[in-house]
């Protein structure tokens, strides 16, 4: 009959097992594992006084695996190999933490300068990596940044919570579009009158509590319009291009896309515009060189 275990199963046994199985020798193994003779020979000898069962043949010149101990070796050799890879996972974690940049950023703010300013970077520091984590309102890019998940965000808005430090970077300026065939595209100047009659489709941005908090952006007072989510940017566009009715565009996005949907961008008599930060953690401190590389690249970009 077998005894209950009373003592764990543990790696420092399992490894004893199988290194004196590869190397047939209680010498040679207690050598390679950096522990005495009589240590090794008694953790044997405990471990199969625990199981019931002998592991080893002891012979003149060595010891040789019973088929218990083979037995044993499958499972035991495969926990070993097991233990290895969860400390090569823990390495590349660790390795690719230390070269990637996390930086979390609103979908709309993906646009040339936040790429120069990412590849001036990678260039400067070989082996970098951006991690980009891309979101859809600003208070998720706070969020990220104070869970640690990103190192930096870009949002509209500046960050309420007290522990994180908002950089103003630039006013991202707000465009009136319409199609090319919608009948406010033939006018000089679009009135408030017009723009209070017309059919809107979404606003520049999904609903993002941001909106509602500057004082930049007056229309949305002015003309009732609240924060509210619409469908995906790309079938607004389209819906806008298509002559259903007009929307609100970044200029930036606008200057790079507005051929694509065929849009037009209407002369109103209002300025709009989001101001954009950067968010990072007031207590860290201890950027490395490659981060602090890119918060300083992403303020040069966005405020030339």
């Amino acid at each position: 009959m077998h005894m209950a275990w009373d003592m764990p199963l543990d790696l420092p046994r399992i490894r004893a097992v199988v290194a004196a199985a590869r190397l047939g020798s209680f010498t040679r193994a207690a050598d390679a594992l950096g522990m005495t003779q009589s240590a090794f020979s008694r953790r044997i000898a405990d471990l199969e006084a625990e199981l019931d069962t002998i592991l080893f043949t002891r012979r003149a010149r060595g010891v040789e695996p019973t088929d218990a101990c083979r037995a044993f070796l499958r499972h035991g050799e495969s926990a070993l190999a097991s233990v290895e890879k969860c400390r090569q996972a823990v390495t590349e974690a660790e390795e690719l933490r230390d070269r990637e940049i996390g930086l979390g950023v609103l979908e709309n703010l993906v646009d040339d300068r936040l790429v120069a300013a990412c590849h001036h970077v990678m260039a400067q520091f070989a082996g970098s990596e951006i991690g980009f984590r891309p979101r859809v309102y600003s208070n998720e890019i706070s969020a990220d940044v104070l869970s640690t998940a990103t190192r930096f965000g870009l949002r509209y808005g500046r960050a309420d919570d007290p522990q994180l430090h908002s950089h103003w970077l630039a006013d991202d300026p707000i465009s009136v579009v319409c199609s090319r065939d919608h009948p406010l595209a033939g006018k000089a100047l679009v009135t408030l009158e017009d723009l209070e009659q017309a059919r809107w489709i979404g606003n520049a941005t999904p609903a993002d509590p941001s909106w509602t908090q500057h004082s930049d952006f007056p229309g949305a007072f002015q003309f009732g319009w609240t924060p509210f989510k619409t469908v995906p940017i790309f079938a607004r566009l389209k819906l806008i291009g298509a002559a259903f009715g007009i929307g609100m565009v970044r200029q930036a996005f606008l200057r790079e896309n507005g051929s694509v949907h065929d849009l037009h961008e209407l002369r109103i008599p209002i300025l709009l515009s989001l101001p954009v930060f950067l968010v990072e953690r007031r207590d860290d401190d201890d950027l490395r060189p490659a981060e602090a590389a890119l918060r300083d690249a992403i303020m040069m970009r966005f405020q030339v």
